[in-house]
């Protein structure tokens, strides 16, 4: 079954692009058809004029937001945390995912974790909710940034 996932804030600058290609080339990864379509508002003439990400959940069924107002309904709560990284902050110069990047940093690691934990939450992977994507990585192969 197709789902849309929205990835939305107000702010710029925090991370919605870099969230939304990552997540979805993680997915991609781990085999599962996705169509990424970014409508970021600055992209446009309106410059964000009256756009509220609000009004994108009435039209999705699963909305990751990074800045909660606690009267807004939250769809979905993660465990997985996207760290900061130099890796991560690289990749979109080199025009790559940061899969393509750096398949071993902390950033890839992340994203392929937080598409595992949207699976199992959809009851779309056999994975064990307790088990990640990856746990542990020989210690050379492990990138610090």
């Amino acid at each position: 079954m197709a789902k849309i996932i929205a990835i939305a804030n107000q702010k710029g600058g925090v991370g919605k692009t870099t969230t939304a290609i990552n997540l979805a080339a993680s997915l991609a990864v781990l085999e599962y058809k996705t169509l990424l379509v970014d409508a970021d508002p600055q992209a446009n003439s309106t410059s964000g004029v009256g756009f509220d990400p609000r009004n994108v959940k009435t039209s999705i069924y699963e909305c990751i937001v990074n800045d909660v107002n606690p009267r807004d309904i939250i769809l979905l709560v993660f465990d997985t945390i996207i760290q900061r990284n130099t890796k991560l902050g690289e990749a979109p110069s080199f025009g790559e995912t940061i899969i393509m990047h750096d398949a071993f940093s902390k950033g890839a690691i992340n994203y392929l974790n937080l598409a595992r934990e949207i699976l199992q939450k959809n009851n779309m992977t056999e994975i064990p909710k307790e088990e990640k994507v990856i746990k542990t990585l020989p210690i050379e192969n492990i990138s610090e940034n």
